[in-house]
């Protein structure tokens, strides 16, 4: 039987070179006059589909997805395609902070994080970021600045207490991480690290047996703190 081809009009150039040609997928053209086609030994001659074209939020989306998949590279793409569209955009920037912070590149993320508060403003959940950033670097003052103003805006929110205790408390102002960390277990009981953190703080501060009972109650949330030389009393 020979070869029955079906074309449009616009496939006509198509159909003429396959009117003196005998069908062999090696020596089928892919592109005849500007139209693409595919082929191969086992697969229908068809057109090549044009690439799927993805609204900003779609690419938002997907850089996300493969964020929370640990599929980092891919979520790097996703964001870009995202700038190379709209230079400054915050959720862009904020994702790709998070992608260099994960990646170890502590100062690459304070810079996407930074981008991202100056385009969409301060949010607490940035500025938790772009602290914890600053105090991978060591630029504890920095941090601190972060996790006071996240703070303001969300006194609520336990991890900016107990990271504002963490820099506090790497500064020497041990009283004051103290404070902190209590604030961290007051607005979260279940908060194992900022149970540790605050015995750990007490312990310092020569209050071994609050320190030891802040271990017991990480402990009994999950977490035991390591290397604690206090002593139950």
């Amino acid at each position: 039987m020979g070869l029955t081809v079906l074309m449009s009009r616009t496939c006509r150039p198509l159909a003429r070179w396959l009117k003196y040609q005998t069908y062999d997928h090696r020596t089928v053209p892919t592109r005849i006059r500007g139209l693409p086609f595919v082929c191969g030994p086992h697969s229908r001659l068809r057109p090549i589909m044009p690439p799927e074209r993805l609204t900003i939020p779609d690419l938002l989306q997907r850089g996300a997805d493969h964020f929370q998949a640990n599929r980092l590279r891919e979520a790097r793409d996703a964001c870009e395609q995202v700038l190379r569209a709209e230079p400054v955009n915050p959720h862009a920037a904020y994702l790709l902070g998070l992608i260099a912070h994960k990646s170890g590149n502590y100062a690459d993320a304070a810079r996407w994080l930074r981008l991202s508060v100056a385009v969409g403003g301060a949010n607490p959940a940035i500025l938790n970021n772009l602290g914890e950033a600053y105090r991978a670097q060591g630029r504890l003052a920095e941090a601190l600045r972060c996790f006071q103003e996240g703070i303001r805006l969300a006194p609520g929110m336990a991890q900016l207490h107990n990271n504002c205790g963490l820099a506090c408390h790497a500064l020497g102002r041990v009283a004051e991480a103290a404070v902190h960390f209590s604030e961290a277990v007051r607005v979260q009981p279940e908060y194992a690290k900022a149970h540790r953190n605050l015995g750990r703080a007490l312990q310092d501060l020569g209050r071994a047996r609050e320190a030891w009972a802040c271990f017991d109650r990480a402990q009994a949330c999950g977490q035991w703190p390591e290397n604690t030389t206090a002593i139950k009393q």
